[in-house]
């Protein structure tokens, strides 16, 4: 190919339009395309970046030793190169891309020392998923160092699963020994130890377990959350260690910060339920309090256990602000049998509205006996309550109408005995009835 075609592509692939469209013939063109691009790798720092990964990637698709050595080279100086701080990103976004194609070319020890070297100099992601790829076990202290900083934390993660057993002592280490001094540990220091404790629950040996249980009473609760939900998932016998950890997680302000915490409760399904039973009678003061018991009730929702009815339905009592009822009703709700929809009736006394009319909507669905408790909802003195009764009684099947209409007809005041007999008369018709 001649020296000006080689131009032509090489300023084709810089373009940010047409680089795509030319990536093809760059890598048709084969051994002669090197040079070029080489030096669209080499080039100086700058923010768009585009055309230089296409380069390293057009290296690795031709493929010879001679586009291989090229990738080395460049990944040993742009990986130590001094770069500005507004254009760091940039320039590790390239060596990533380098770090990631080498990896995939297969095990060389000239690429093996040249990753080392770019992760000793700066902690970046596909760095180190590159040397997790190659299996390298020379790594695992620098991808120990990694699970202190958050943006190459994942792939430091998962090159230490990759690396299996040979990185226990390590991880044990680091989750064992809090990196902070004087009490206090940055946010990004323990991150790095919870990490340590997610692989540890991973990779599963008996080792990593008992590591993960001495880690229970870390100082430290996102460290204690990360070992519990990581013992749960190595399983074990020792996993029931870790549930009043997770149910102590739920305490806290972050909704996310739960979601790990509350899945795993649910994956372990009836071991976790009479642990979330007792947390139920806990004492709610603080909104640390009601945030746990909320939880408890949306996890137990999830696992539809009957013996938790006894202990859901004493939240109708008391003062448990609407939240809590909420969830409770919505738990009753999952819930099959006659024992949870009495329970659901006891809300209707709850001092919340919106919980006495989510109680009458769940009446509504729940059979003839829900249609006779909803019934004491057309007294409420809240409006809306008493119209969710009327509207559940409106989307009700003709038996569980009639149910309802003789005991309002039997028991209800004369307001409510007029009322359904309306209703039922211009449900026949489609008109709408009377108001609340």
């Amino acid at each position: 190919m001649t020296p000006d075609r080689l131009a032509e592509l090489m300023a084709r692939l810089a373009d940010l339009e047409e680089g795509e469209h030319a990536f093809i013939e760059v890598v048709r063109a084969g051994e002669d395309a090197i040079p070029g691009l080489r030096d669209m790798v080499m080039s100086h720092p700058q923010p768009v970046f585009a055309h230089r990964c296409l380069a390293v990637d057009a290296l690795a698709a031709i493929g010879t030793p001679g586009a291989r050595s090229v990738l080395v080279l460049a990944l040993e100086e742009l990986a130590t190169r001094d770069v500005p701080a507004s254009l760091q990103l940039a320039e590790d976004a390239v060596v990533n891309r380098i770090a990631g194609r080498l990896s995939r070319l297969g095990p060389d020890d000239h690429v093996t020392d040249a990753l080392l070297a770019a992760l000793a100099a700066r902690p970046r992601r596909e760095v180190a998923r590159a040397l997790g790829r190659l299996g390298d076990l020379r790594a695992i202290p620098l991808l120990i160092g990694c699970l202190d900083d958050d943006v190459a934390r994942d792939g430091a993660g998962e090159a230490l699963r990759r690396l299996g057993p040979g990185a226990v002592e390590a991880l044990a280490e680091k989750l064992r020994t809090p990196a902070g001094s004087g009490g206090y540990e940055a946010s990004h220091l323990v991150a790095g130890r919870a990490a340590a404790a997610n692989i540890l629950g991973a990779i599963a040996t008996p080792g990593a377990k008992k590591t993960l249980a001495g880690a229970l009473d870390d100082p430290q609760p996102p460290v204690r959350s990360a070992a519990a939900v990581a013992l749960v998932e190595a399983g074990g016998p020792l996993r029931e260690q870790a549930i009043p950890v997770l149910i102590e997680t739920l305490d806290r302000e972050g909704w996310l910060d739960t979601v790990p915490a509350r899945d795993t409760l649910v994956a372990l399904g009836p071991h976790a339920v009479p642990h979330l039973i007792d947390a139920l009678e806990l004492p709610r003061s603080g909104e640390a309090g009601e945030r746990r018991c909320e939880r408890v009730l949306e996890i137990l929702a999830r696992l539809s256990p009957r013996e938790a009815v006894p202990a859901i339905a004493r939240l109708a009592r008391g003062t448990a602000r609407s939240g809590v009822g909420l969830a409770a009703v919505s738990a009753l709700e999952s819930i099959a049998g006659p024992q949870a929809t009495r329970a659901i009736g006891g809300f209707l006394d709850h001092r919340s509205p919106a919980v006495r009319e989510r109680a009458v909507r769940a009446l509504g669905r729940r059979g003839r006996a829900g249609a006779v408790s909803m019934v004491r909802a057309l007294g409420d003195e809240s409006r809306g309550v008493r119209r969710a009764a009327w509207e559940a009684f409106s989307s009700m099947e003709a038996g569980l109408r009639a149910a309802f209409r003789r005991t309002v007809l039997a028991d209800g005041s004369l307001r409510q005995r007029l009322g359904v007999l309306l209703r039922s008369i211009r449900a026949h018709t489609g008109r709408p009835g009377p108001a609340a």
